[in-house]
């Protein structure tokens, strides 16, 4: 289901197709829409883009834990610890080893 959100985005990327909040912006829609494999490709581009964006981090691997791909649920939020970690954010760390533990 295409909405207005969707085709905004879409037209912005033809002009600007390297902004990686768009492409977030776009794997949030798709996330909640339920529509994850698209959601997955939003998440990939974003962390090409930007490879230190840890909120990409994390919604992809919830992205690849619903889709029950657990070894890159696991390998994505390994990574998204270290991201956290990095800044010292206590509240990413804490639901990514959350996630961790509950995969493991």
């Amino acid at each position: 289901m295409s909405s207005s959100k969707e085709e905004m985005y879409k037209e912005f990327l033809k002009d600007y197709p390297d902004d990686s909040m768009v492409h977030f912006s776009l794997g949030l829609l798709y996330l909640d829409d339920d529509r994850l494999e698209e959601a997955i490709q939003e998440f990939e581009t974003t962390i090409k883009l930007q490879p230190d964006y840890m909120a990409a981090f994390w919604k992809l691997a919830n992205a690849y834990e619903e889709t029950e791909h657990i070894d890159k649920a696991i390998q994505t939020y390994q990574r998204t610890l270290q991201l956290a970690q990095k800044i010292n954010d206590s509240t990413m760390i804490d639901d990514v080893q959350e996630r961790l533990e509950f995969l493991q």
